[in-house]
């Protein structure tokens, strides 16, 4: 019997091939918008968020401890504790928790004060081996939790995240999911758009379901869930079985006990296992395509095989977007997994500046702390892969949480480390909305601020000087994108030609948002070469003759053709 899913699936019918362009909309993060789950982001909360999921809570229970320790997760890893000394943790925080429901901070606080020797409780000391809690990854911590969280029912059925678009406090996230579903219905006319959306880069696939779900009808969709992640890709490709998917989702992705929290969820995705076939249909039965927030490199994981070639979900992905139609969108990791060259997958600008770009996959968050970072790297080396993301463009690397962590630098180190040429960074609850035309590429910025455009193809550099133009392209002017040139469709105002003034500023280039600042303070004013400090490199903006000027919709300052310069 087929699942109404691929009956909703198999009875779908195809786009119009060709009759649409190559459209990505992309957004930087922190989208903002209100759910059940975070009322902060509300006007008003909803009087039914009083029948909605809430935020898990964990119990420590035997018969968890039990199941936690004696899944082969702790022995195929490295440099574990022992199972000994984790079953010795576990059980004083039993006793420490007696029998109360905690979240997940009151939890980790009882976890975080015990310490072990040799499976036997001691007094915490400078002896950071004794601490367990901190010698586990990130996520490993996870696993920990998704052990113990405990199920949310009412009346046998499973509690859900409700979205509320339209009563978001910043509606620039609601309004960019809205952008992208209307470009999407563009394919679909005469009814609700097709928008399959994709968990898989989430630490838990199967957390952010029903908030797409919610958040996509309300903007117009037919929403869709994609079950594919790094687990349901070994099981189909990897050689597995999909009667493994529980034991696969420890192995893979650190997570136990899915199948009791959201046992419709896991049902719904063996089942789409043993249709595979129906399943790497997706993407030509749709009309856009979302990818969630998390960890790029996960979601790139379940796309690729151990020999690191695409998948049939991604080929057929690619077959789509490349016949215009299906609509690309995404946040956070969902947009950087976009790139189609050098896909960043991790890092700082202070390790950007000192310890320059590293082919690397990304070091395990938490490697630090518990001292497993492999050796030569640091945490917040800046990686990538020089294949790219799902590389659905093959010119662009894309990055997020732009101006809001400071990654400027970080973005312009990768690009002459790694021979690439454009980069788009996209700042927070805003986005970039791109089209593909016969010869050139349409730029639209959308949201509450904007995105940073860099371009190397004609800077000069060495391993003490590294520039880029730059353009900071805030909502209310499109641009065209062609023979590396980027020049604007309106007639903007160029600034006034005035004689130079240099000002030098203490503001530090790696904090959050300064270059931004700076950037729009140029456009506004006379200063036409502004000095920064990051650490012991210095960082310049100058204008240049073709530099200038404009002022959004909602206030926001956009100033294009800067020269960025890191200097040491």
């Amino acid at each position: 019997m087929k699942t109404p899913i691929l009956i909703l699936l198999l009875g779908a019918c195809s786009a119009i091939a060709h009759s649409h362009p190559r459209e990505m909309i992309l957004a930087g993060g922190a989208m903002k918008i209100c759910t059940s789950l975070n009322t902060s982001a509300c006007n008003k909360p909803s009087k039914e968020f009083a029948k909605a999921r809430t935020k898990p809570r964990y119990e420590i229970k035997e018969n968890d401890i039990a199941i936690l320790l004696n899944t082969g997760f702790w022995s195929a890893r490295k440099d574990t504790p022992t199972t000994k000394d984790l079953q010795a943790m576990l059980s004083l925080a039993k006793q420490k928790a007696r029998g109360n429901i905690f979240s997940a901070r009151q939890l980790e606080d009882i976890l975080s004060a015990i310490c072990v020797d040799n499976a036997k409780v001691i007094n915490c000391t400078r002896n950071e081996a004794s601490n367990i809690w901190d010698r586990l990854l990130d996520e490993e911590r996870s696993f920990v939790l998704s052990a113990l969280e405990i199920p949310e029912f009412a009346n046998g059925q499973r509690l859900r995240e409700i979205a509320k678009l339209n009563d978001s406090k910043n509606t620039h996230g609601a309004a960019i999911l809205k952008v992208f579903v209307e470009a999407a219905a563009k394919r679909s006319p005469g009814k609700k758009p097709r928008i399959i959306f994709v968990t898989a880069s989430s630490a838990d696939p199967y957390d952010a379901v029903d908030f797409y779900m919610s958040a996509l009808q309300q903007a117009g969709a037919d929403p869709v869930w994609w079950p594919i992640d790094l687990a349901l890709s070994a099981a189909i490709y990897g050689g597995r079985d999909c009667q493994e998917l529980s034991q696969l989702r420890i192995e893979k992705l650190a997570l136990a006990n899915r199948e009791h929290v959201f046992p419709d969820l896991t049902s719904l995705q063996k089942l789409a296992c043993e249709n595979p076939e129906a399943l790497a249909q997706f993407p030509s039965q749709a009309q856009g395509i979302f990818f969630s927030g998390g960890d790029q490199w996960r979601l790139r994981q379940a796309m690729f095989d151990d020999n690191d070639q695409p998948n049939l979900w991604l080929e057929n992905l690619r077959l789509a977007f490349d016949r215009g139609e299906i609509v690309v969108g995404g946040t956070s990791a969902g947009s950087a997994v976009q790139s189609g060259i050098a896909m960043l997958s991790n890092g700082s600008s202070k390790n950007a500046i000192n310890r320059g770009a590293k082919i690397s996959r990304p070091m395990d968050a938490g490697c630090e702390r518990a001292k497993r970072c492999s050796v030569g790297m640091q945490e917040d080396d800046l990686t990538y892969w020089p294949a790219g993301g799902l590389a659905l463009v093959d010119s662009l690397v894309f990055d997020t949480h732009f101006s809001e962590r400071a990654r400027e630098l970080r973005l312009l180190r990768l690009l002459h480390d790694a021979n690439a040429k454009t980069g788009i960074g996209i700042d927070e609850t805003s986005a970039v909305h791109l089209t593909w035309l016969p010869e050139s590429t349409e730029v639209e910025a959308l949201g509450a601020s904007g995105a940073w455009w860099f371009d190397i193809s004609n800077q000069q550099s060495d391993k003490n000087k590294m520039s880029a133009r730059v353009h900071y392209l805030a909502p209310g002017r499109n641009f065209i994108w062609k023979n590396n040139n980027l020049s604007s469709l309106a007639v903007t105002e160029k600034r006034e030609a005035k004689a130079a003034i240099e000002k030098t500023v203490i503001e530090d280039a790696l904090q959050d948002g300064a270059l931004r600042a700076v950037a729009q303070q140029m456009a506004t004013n006379t200063v036409q070469h502004t000095t920064l400090k990051a650490q012991t490199a210095k960082v310049t903006l100058v204008t240049t003759p073709e530099t200038s000027a404009w002022v959004g919709p909602q206030g926001q300052i956009g100033v294009t053709h800067l020269i960025l310069e890191l200097s040491r």
